[in-house]
């Protein structure tokens, strides 16, 4: 990726990865099933792929407005399958 060539990151030099899927232009913290013509999913995977590339020791999802909710609560199940697929425990809050 080029953001980890731009800063000179090797895998696993990461401590933390912060981030969380797409909200809402008419409510900020409410999480959106679309994302620029994308399906929300997409802006899952995306994330999980900066995670699996990065490997860093720790990640923090932010738990937006409707993402419990999303799908029926299979997109956080889907979620949480993913990063302990990666080797993370998971813990969720609402």
């Amino acid at each position: 990726m080029d953001v980890m060539k731009k800063l000179r990151l090797k895998r696993g030099e990461l401590d933390l990865i912060i981030g969380g899927p797409h909200a809402r232009g008419s409510h900020p913290s409410a999480f959106s099933v679309e994302c620029g013509g994308r399906p929300a999913q997409h802006v899952v995977e995306q994330f999980a792929n900066f995670v699996n590339y990065f490997r860093p020791k720790a990640l923090v999802v932010e738990n937006v407005v409707g993402l419990a909710t999303h799908n029926g609560g299979r997109t956080v199940d889907e979620m949480q399958e993913c990063f302990v697929g990666l080797g993370y425990e998971c813990e969720w809050k609402s």
